[in-house]
């Protein structure tokens, strides 16, 4: 089982690696820009306050059923046997996600989960490419565009293999609907999709306090073909370190008190790396403080949020809220209920 667990370790970071490696040399020498050339961005969307309130961090800190929104090792870690999520994230323009998720931890036979996530893009104004002789715009308006939305429906497992270490994974279905495309002969195009993807994450205490190694990989899929183009998946490789910053700082408080720290390498594959780095700190187990920020980011960069903690009988409570800046669109704000019994 060691070399096994080894292995996989050793795959991912060579995987990761070598991918940046060969996207760096492309962006230098000038043969491709990554920006624009992936579909389905709705992905790159944290539905999570706890997440998004760290700075996106996830995959080296967090439990529970959020894990399933960011690095699905992290429902190994589940301090009830059930929990349930829902969340809304107000977007910029109008547009707004609804996520949901569950999940069942068995015990010996491993943790499953399940997730839903809808986006709402708001009204959208059609319109039809006209003759350029014809009129100064060379279109014309054909109304609203029916049918536009995008969803993403998940199944997650996870295993606890030791003490040290966790790995899981989710199958995922998503698709977008950009409604239907009217052409200047008068065809219709359909433009929705849908596609089968895969997250796969892995968490690894490596013995001393609680310091972790974590990576995940998400939204691994095959191309998307709108038209006559095919578009990539935004798929997204983390590698990421965390520990408790209490244990160090004053450990006879690390019962009820504890202060999470991470940083995340981050290598997208529409966009140059990114550092992501985050820090929660909970009081008493009863209420939470998040912070964080994102760099090498076009419109996102500091985050925070906050949260109440609290057990009712045998029921424990999480109401979370996170705002996150972002550049141009003023800011984003997400509220969620999380309740484990």
């Amino acid at each position: 089982m060691k070399k096994i667990i080894k292995l996989v370790i050793l795959t991912l970071a060579i995987n990761i690696t070598s991918v940046a490696q060969d996207m760096n040399s492309l962006s230098q020498s000038g043969e491709v820009t990554r920006a624009g050339q992936t579909t389905m961005n709705f992905l790159l969307v944290g539905v999570s306050p706890k997440i998004a309130g760290r700075g996106n961090i996830s995959a080296s800190i967090g439990s529970g059923v959020e894990s399933i929104f960011g690095n699905p090792a992290g429902l190994a870690e589940m301090s009830t046997s059930y929990q349930a999520f829902m969340s809304v994230t107000q977007w910029f323009a109008d547009i707004k996600y609804l996520a949901a998720a569950v999940a069942w931890n068995t015990g010996n036979y491993g943790v499953f989960g399940l997730h839903v996530i809808s986006i709402d893009y708001g009204k959208i104004k059609g319109a039809m490419l006209t003759d350029p002789d014809v009129g100064e715009n060379n279109y014309i308006l054909t109304g609203d565009v029916k049918n536009v939305g995008a969803y993403s429906i998940g199944l997650s497992y996870v295993k606890q293999v030791n003490t040290k270490f966790a790995i899981g994974g989710t199958m995922k279905y998503v698709t977008q609907q950009l409604g239907q495309l009217t052409n200047e002969d008068g065809s219709v195009s359909d433009n929705n999709q849908g596609k089968l993807a895969f997250d796969l994450g892995l968490r690894y205490y490596l013995g001393w306090k609680s310091l972790n190694l974590a990576m995940t990989m998400r939204n691994f899929s095959t191309f998307v073909r709108y038209q006559n183009e095919s578009f990539s998946l935004p798929i997204i490789y983390t590698l990421g370190v965390g520990i408790n910053m209490m244990e160090l700082i004053e450990p006879s408080l690390g019962e009820n008190n504890s202060i999470l720290f991470s940083t995340e390498f981050v290598h997208p594959n529409n966009h140059s790396e990114r550092i992501n780095t985050g820090a929660e700190y909970i009081f008493q187990k009863m209420f939470t403080l998040r912070a964080g920020y994102e760099f090498n980011q076009d419109l996102l960069s500091f985050s925070f949020g906050a949260g109440i903690n609290q057990n009712i009988g045998d029921i424990q409570l999480d109401v979370d809220y996170s705002y996150s800046k972002v550049k141009l669109f003023g800011g984003v704000n997400r509220f969620s209920l999380n309740i484990g019994f």
